[in-house]
């Protein structure tokens, strides 16, 4: 029985690394995403006040 509940812990162990590593790759996409956009928005002001001054 000792052997039985050391085997179920190890797998509960691993169980969570793999679930807690797939939620930081989840979280490093979503942030990717979101840093993405503020770029596109930063550079499409930039070239608005580009085209404002230049008028």
């Amino acid at each position: 029985m000792p052997v039985f509940m050391i085997i179920v812990s190890i797998l509960l162990m691993a169980l969570f690394v793999v679930v807690a590593i797939a939620g930081n790759r989840a979280q490093d996409r979503q942030n990717a995403e979101i840093a993405r956009r503020r770029q596109e928005r930063v550079e499409c002001d930039e070239t608005a006040g580009a085209l404002d001054e230049s008028e």
